[in-house]
């Protein structure tokens, strides 16, 4: 088997894969790591990405290199998703990568993102009758509508958890006035734009979906790897919901579970996340570790 790595630069977080595949499209993770880099922070001040935000990213992947090299990897894939997309100075930090890490990164489209997303999840779980797979990101959402382990269509949405916690969100903790404003939106949202389909399950993925299963079930972050196929209920989601919405960002960061650099960005991703499944009808979801970290390794 093959040694390859993969990364994804996100709006909030910078993650590595490192994992052995074959030919089968069998996939085993060595080494996983996620680094809270907030490359999206700031963003919507004037649309380009901050210095500082770029060379948090760069530091990240510099210690990514060191790992990737002393794993013996035969192929690096390195891509950025929303917050990259949409900068104004995309360019210019994509040259910064190639000359501080030599590695090349390429930005992928939201329906690429979600295709890739598919493919990791369908890794070792059958997606079978009516589904949807959610990635809640920093920057944006995208939705998969799947039936009998077939891609109907996808779109992806901008309701990121990092993007709407600098619209929304003004005081800490937060007030009762916010939490309608930014629920009505999504709903809206969701309304206007994802109202054909009626799945029969909800698969989400991203840190934000493992993050709500690592609270749930009170799972230390050094642990993530057993959040996979855990199942979270709207219930579940509604009490994290009411618990951060109390609580200043401050005190969020000792919840067991939490890490505390995604402390400021989780009740959105939380709110996201109970907005799809009462919008779709839905009690329950289903999370997977397996996103488009793993589906890029195996689209390759």
């Amino acid at each position: 088997m093959d040694v390859k790595a993969s990364i994804d630069i996100g709006t909030n977080s910078t993650r590595l894969l490192i994992a052995q595949t074959d030919n089968k499209n069998n996939i085993i993770p060595i080494t996983m790591v996620d680094r809270i880099t907030q490359l999206g922070k700031g963003m919507d001040r004037n649309g380009k990405l901050s210095s500082e935000a770029m060379h948090r990213v760069i530091n990240v992947l510099t210690e990514y290199r060191t790992l990737i090299d002393r794993a013996g990897a035969v192929e690096t894939v390195v891509y950025a998703t929303s917050a990259t997309r949409d900068a104004g100075n995309r360019s210019q930090f994509l040259k910064l990568i190639s000359e501080k890490t030599g590695f090349t990164c390429r930005i992928i489209s939201g329906a690429e993102e979600a295709r890739l997303s598919f493919t990791g999840v369908r890794s070792d779980f059958k997606i079978s009758g009516k589904s949807v797979i959610c990635d809640i990101g920093g920057g944006s959402t995208e939705f998969i509508f799947a039936e009998q382990g077939k891609i109907l269509f996808s779109h992806s949405l901008q309701i990121g958890s990092r993007r709407l916690t600098t619209k929304f969100f003004r005081h800490d903790p937060v007030t009762k006035q916010e939490l309608e404003n930014i629920q009505i939106f999504l709903k809206n949202e969701l309304t206007e734009h994802l109202a054909v389909f009626s799945p029969e399950q909800c698969i989400c993925v991203g840190g934000t979906a493992t993050t709500l299963a690592m609270m749930h079930h009170k799972i230390p972050i050094a642990f993530p790897e057993k959040s996979h196929l855990q199942i979270i209920k709207l219930k579940n989601i509604e009490n994290i919901i009411h618990t951060l919405s109390v609580k200043s960002i401050r005190e969020r960061q000792k919840i067991i579970g939490l890490h505390p650099d995604r402390a400021d960005v989780i009740l959105t991703g939380a709110l996201i996340v109970g907005s799809i499944l009462e919008h779709f009808n839905l009690t329950e979801s289903i999370i997977s570790l397996r996103d488009l970290l793993f589906g890029i390794l195996l689209s390759e």
